[in-house]
């Protein structure tokens, strides 16, 4: 039965990651995310078989049906990788102890969403749309409020609060620090995020990791030559994401790594 609720949230992550595709492609433009879905190339309008999440792009072969041009491989990998994050957070969640629990599982499941289509439109303009940040700092907060009712404790609550402003101060001060040119005012709001979503210990270790991950992908695109330099602007949203995984699902600690490297350095 448990791996029949998984398929059912793994399929629920299908569908609201072909909605984020509409929301991260259409998000900015005249056009409506509630106009019918047409192919970009001939503005032909798509019949409900060929929006089946993932199913539609392998069954026309990844070419749109009236036009033969290509379809972005971005809508099936933010399909089948929202469908997968949704079983994986489900997973990780169960059993549920209490309704809040649930009801903070949805919230998480909302606060991923929102952080994909930042991660998509940070990607793709380099900007942090406040549409899109606010939803990621409500989501954040309700799980902790969900976790403290399912604990009956406050300490979620201030812990929530305590990393919120913590990260952000930080993150606010190295925009000031550096006029803008270092980081946006973007990367603080999703780092408010981030603090309350894992609180002050973890969420310190989440934005940590995100550095180092920033780090080696910048320099490996550095040594590779493709067109990045040091003065090149980088969307950090990316690197804040994949830091998020790691905090939420492993154990990783990137203090640990270092003292484990210290000792082997130095035993």
């Amino acid at each position: 039965m448990e791996y029949f609720f998984t398929g059912v949230v793994f399929i629920f992550g299908l569908l609201i990651g072909s909605f984020i595709n509409v929301l991260a492609l259409r998000f900015g433009f005249e056009e409506s995310p509630r106009h019918r879905s047409a192919c970009q190339s001939c503005a032909e309008t798509l019949h409900w078989y060929e929006l089946i999440p993932v199913v539609s792009y392998l069954a026309l072969r990844g070419k749109c049906r009236a036009c033969g041009s290509k379809i972005s491989l971005q809508y099936p990998l933010v399909e089948l990788g929202v469908g997968i994050l949704f079983a994986v957070s489900y997973s990780m969640a169960v059993p549920f102890i209490s309704v809040f629990q649930f009801i903070g599982f949805i919230g998480l499941l909302f606060f991923w969403s929102a952080f994909v289509v930042l991660l998509l439109y940070d990607i793709r303009h380099t900007l942090v749309p406040t549409a899109f940040v606010v939803p990621l700092v409500a989501g954040a907060f309700f799980v902790r409020i969900c976790e403290a009712l399912t604990l009956q404790a406050a300490f979620p609550i201030y812990d929530a609060l305590f990393g919120a402003c913590a990260l952000g101060a930080a993150f606010l001060a190295i925009v000031l620090v550096t006029r803008g040119k270092g980081m946006g005012l973007g990367d603080v709001y999703v780092s408010v995020a981030l603090g309350a979503l894992f609180g002050l210990a973890r969420g310190i270790e989440v934005v940590t990791l995100a550095f180092w991950i920033g780090a080696v992908v910048g320099i490996l695109l550095i040594a590779l030559k493709k067109k990045v330099r040091m003065k090149s602007e980088v969307p950090f949203v990316p690197f804040l994401f994949v830091a998020a995984l790691i905090g939420a699902y492993t154990t990783i600690s990137p203090f640990a790594l270092v003292g484990a490297f210290t000792t082997l350095l130095w035993p």
